[in-house]
């Protein structure tokens, strides 16, 4: 299978960012009869 994943962060403040990304995974488990996944995330950081 083949994995893309892309990321931007996004700094809210001196102590937040947020990173919001996707992840699309093409013919997973290696098989034809499988759609693609496209997956959300996103990550919040607090730094002290």
């Amino acid at each position: 299978p083949i994995h893309i994943e892309g990321f931007y962060k996004y700094q809210l403040s001196d102590n937040i960012s947020i990173t919001p990304g996707v992840i699309w995974v093409i013919n997973p488990e290696q098989s034809d009869d499988n759609d693609d996944a496209v997956i959300g995330t996103i990550r919040t950081t607090f730094t002290f």
